[in-house]
């Protein structure tokens, strides 16, 4: 039987990890039921564990915000945490919901496969498409690709100024996906400050060969880029001014749905 450095078999191991999540679940939802909150001890009956465990827990899930106390009467309640979760997943579904007719309005308009993805440290995420992605050959649902070179990614970057450009990147090993991807933070520099300036990214076979993509940023009620959206197709590089436009309009139709007002 594996065993790790402590001598603790890994089965029990994992039993013990799942009991404490059971257990942390336990006075969450004890909380829950309770919004004027509750003493340790009334929280230890009311789950039916020892007072040292309930503390314990309790303790672990304040540092994180999920569990406020009281300092005057000692009362233990549900902590903002939990609003901030919510907040982000209702955003993330508002986001999708609001871009699946503009998704599928590019992909009738230029015949082209739509993506929307959002950022994930130095990926982006592709969490919504339109279009035949098989008979495309070029992406799909699920898969995480390089900011760096992504048409996708590329706009998701255009919320960094120069400074913070280089700040994020410092330490970052570049790597190219064919012979045309970015390779170095200069380089990368030098795109943001172009597509910031025109307001849309473009990738020229640096993600795929004889793939081309164009994306736009879509913005939040305070001007942060939250996500972007694409039209890619292989072949014809001409398209990249004509799909622009398109691109453009239904980013600006999600970034107004998201709040978004442009201040000139």
């Amino acid at each position: 039987m594996n065993k790790n450095v402590e001598g603790i078999p890994e089965e029990k191991k994992k039993i013990k990890t799942t009991q404490s999540i059971d257990r942390a679940f336990d006075i969450l939802e004890a909380l829950a039921d309770e919004p004027d909150g509750l003493t340790l001890t009334a929280l230890s009956k009311k789950t039916d564990l020892h007072t040292s465990t309930v503390y314990r827990m309790l303790q672990a899930l304040n540092n994180r915000n999920y569990v406020d106390k009281d300092e005057s009467n000692n009362l233990y309640s549900l902590g903002l945490g939990f609003v901030e979760l919510a907040s982000l997943r209702l955003k993330s579904l508002e986001l999708k919901i609001e871009a699946q007719s503009n998704l599928a309005w590019l992909n009738e308009t230029l015949g082209q496969v739509a993506f929307l993805g959002i950022k994930d440290g130095f990926d982006v995420d592709y969490i919504d498409m339109k279009g035949d992605v098989k008979l495309k050959g070029i992406c799909s649902i699920g898969f995480s690709l390089p900011l760096h070179c992504t048409g996708l990614g590329k706009a998701l970057l255009m919320d960094f100024n120069e400074a913070e450009l280089c700040s994020y990147y410092k330490d970052y090993d570049f790597y190219k996906l064919t012979p045309y991807s970015i390779s170095n933070l200069e380089n990368l520099v030098k795109s943001n400050n172009e597509n910031r300036e025109r307001g849309y990214s473009i990738d020229k076979m640096e993600n795929k060969a004889n793939t081309f993509c164009v994306a736009a940023p879509i913005y939040d009620y305070r001007g942060k880029v939250i996500a972007a959206i694409s039209s890619s197709w292989k072949g014809e590089p001409d398209r990249i001014e004509e799909v622009s436009l398109s691109v453009l309009q239904a980013s600006n139709k999600i970034s107004h749905r998201m709040g978004y007002i442009k201040r000139t």
